[in-house]
């Protein structure tokens, strides 16, 4: 599937229905969460992309970078 990249990391693998399966994974490089789609014999059925704020939500989104170990300056917190 070709998802190897030094900025992206795993989330999870859902089983969409019996056969389809979907690889979600987050994007640094463009701070976005992605989906591969794919059936039971990996061949690819789709790909969608969406904002990681938009979908853990505002103050959670704030919250993960809280608790990073490394993690890049939060606008109107660090001081």
């Amino acid at each position: 599937m070709d998802l190897q990249l030094e900025d992206s990391w795993p989330i999870d693998v859902q089983a969409v229905s019996e056969n389809r399966f979907c690889l979600r994974y987050y994007d640094g490089q463009d701070q976005r969460i992605g989906a591969h789609e794919f059936d039971a014999s990996f061949a690819f059925i789709a790909e969608t992309h969406g904002s990681i704020a938009e979908w853990i939500g505002g103050e959670a989104y704030y919250e993960w970078f809280r608790s990073m170990a490394h993690r890049p300056p939060i606008p109107g917190t660090d001081v």
